[in-house]
């Protein structure tokens, strides 16, 4: 089949959007198929010191370059660079890129099947354009909830711009052939929107481990950030307003009497400056902050870490989210500490696998509690939990399946749309 992938960003940039779009090409690549990406020129500031994205060849035409990569086809828009801590202007940007990329249709012919990564939740406008104009199918792939998501966070409080942005969403669900989410429960939440449940389909994110000298990349991980002897508690991932990092920050004040453990807080996003202040009133010496690792070194760093955490704010996180680390730790075989909602799909996943321990969120003396439970646990114990996670996420989140899984949706929507 010919199909069209849309993201807003791809690699070589770090995000969970730009991996799993790229991990979904290249798998597709290699089961025969024909994958195009129509994404944005990558933002500097975002780009790994150390990466393999090398592409064979590059060509220029007028606004737009394409790129030949690992068999995928990568055509690249103008981009409309903001400033990432201006909530107002990321507004802007999220609205008026899609309708950028509709650039990128322009060196494209007929596709069977347009993937869309929403959000933004505009991007399933340029799907619609792409379908019709390419004669496909298009699937819209459901990470977030917009807007609800940016409502509970108070960001969005404009009743009209509410109403715009909900007509949008409702149109959005209509005019896929198919919606996939990434959860029971997001499912769940759609279908109280109004959505058919026969238009919604579960498909699990999905990554791989690299393969690696395991013992050796775990000692020459801790050996260089001075961790030898330490038990290792570790976030990685953006530091934004939907994460409980401060109950992180809090619960490593309580157990700062341990000597030999150390928090790792690793990553980006508009609360680090606050973290890191946060940490300096405390006089905290047990919390480091690195920032964000990308290719290998980020799955040394899960891989050298005793337990990893999970981490979302229950005041403002109000419509469900898996965060794709948490599949990536269960990969890498850490057990999991999540303050999280507890009625969330994270605790779900946790309790499925036995895999580590769920904890309500923005409860610093119960997080703290549970990271001497697991510090003191016996290490065979906490290899156990690594292990039922490792297990659990080969049998469901591995990226064959997750190919496998859009493949036959592709195919199965083509042949309705056929006959």
């Amino acid at each position: 089949m010919k199909i069209l992938l849309l993201v807003n960003y791809f690699i070589p940039e770090i995000g969970s959007a730009a991996d799993l779009f790229y991990r979904l090409g290249t798998v597709l690549v290699k089961r025969g198929h024909q994958v195009t990406v129509v994404t944005t020129f990558p933002r500097k500031f975002n780009i790994p010191k150390k990466t393999s994205y090398k592409p064979v060849s590059v060509k220029s035409s007028g606004l737009l370059r394409v790129e030949f990569f690992e068999g995928l086809r990568v055509i690249r828009v103008p981009l409309i660079n903001t400033n990432r801590d201006n909530l107002v202007l990321r507004g802007i940007e999220q609205v008026l890129q899609p309708f950028i990329m509709m650039l990128g249709l322009s060196l494209i012919k007929r596709q069977d099947a347009v993937l869309v990564y929403s959000p933004p939740l505009f991007t399933s406008i340029t799907g619609l354009m792409a379908a019709k104009l390419k004669r496909g199918v298009m699937v819209l792939n459901v990470q977030d909830i917009y807007p609800q998501a940016v409502i509970d966070l108070g960001f969005l409080r404009n009743k009209l711009l509410i109403k715009i942005f909900q007509i949008i969403e409702s149109l959005s669900y209509r005019v896929s052939d198919l919606i996939t989410v990434h959860s029971p429960k997001t499912k769940e939440y759609l279908v109280e929107q109004g959505v058919p449940p026969l238009k919604i389909s579960v498909v699990y994110n999905a990554n791989e481990v690299p393969q690696f000298d395991m013992m050796k990349e775990v000692n020459g991980f801790r050996s260089i950030h001075q961790l030898d002897g330490k038990f290792v508690v570790t976030y990685v991932g953006i530091m934004s307003f939907s994460q409980d990092l401060d109950t992180i920050i809090l619960a490593a004040k309580k157990v700062c009497d341990l000597q030999d453990v150390v928090f790792l807080i690793v990553g980006d996003g508009p609360k680090k400056r606050e973290l890191i202040s946060l940490a300096s009133r405390l006089r905290l010496i047990n919390v480091v902050f690195l920032p964000f690792q990308a290719g290998e070194d980020y799955w040394r760093l899960l891989l050298a870490s005793d337990v990893c955490l999970v981490s979302l704010k229950g005041s403002v996180v109000k419509t469900p989210v898996v965060p794709r680390k948490m599949i990536d730790i269960m990969m890498a075989g850490r057990p999991i500490i999540a303050n999280v909602p507890l009625d969330g799909d994270v605790p779900y996943f946790i309790a499925q696998a036995d895999c580590g321990i769920a904890v309500e969120p923005e409860n610093s003396d119960e997080l703290a509690e549970k990271i001497v439970e697991m510090r003191n646990m016996p290490i065979e114990e906490r290899e156990r939990l690594g292990k039922n996670g490792k297990d659990y996420s080969h049998k469901n989140f591995s990226l064959e399946k997750f190919a496998e899984a859009y493949e036959s949706i592709f195919y199965s929507l083509a042949r309705i749309k056929h006959n």
